[in-house]
Parts: structure tokens; C-alpha cells; sequence
């Protein structure tokens, strides 16, 4: 069974949309379509004069068969 950490990044303070790209770098670095995860951390950036929105997920992701 191969594991690892991956993260994802949504400049629009989208936590779905930085789940769903940590889950896809957790397949392709995995090379498989199936993956068990759990969120390790969830921190991102917010205001500022250019209006930042950053979040940012990373889970530890493991291959599994189905």
C-alpha cells in the first residue's frame, strides 16, 4: 500500500476547490483512481489590500482497493 501527503490550493478561499485538487495530486502522485484520505490541516490566508482569499488543504492520502 503506497501513502503520502498532498496539498491543494483554492485562491478563491474555496475549501471544496482545494479538497478537490489535493485529491486529484494524491491519485496522480499515487497512480491509482481510488484513494483513502483524511485531513492533516486547513489554513489560508484572508484580506489585505489586493483582497487575498487563500486556503489551503493537505490530507494524508493512501492507495486501497476497492
Amino acid at each position: 500500500m503506497s501513502e503520502g501527503n498532498f496539498e491543494g490550493t483554492s485562491k478563491n478561499g474555496d475549501i471544496q476547490e482545494a479538497l478537490a485538487e489535493a485529491i486529484s495530486a494524491a491519485k496522480s502522485g499515487l497512480t491509482t483512481d481510488f484513494v483513502r484520505w483524511q485531513l492533516e490541516q486547513l489554513f489560508g490566508e484572508d484580506g489585505g489590500f489586493v483582497l487575498v482569499q487563500n486556503v489551503t488543504v493537505r490530507i494524508h492520502a493512501q492507495t486501497a482497493s476497492e
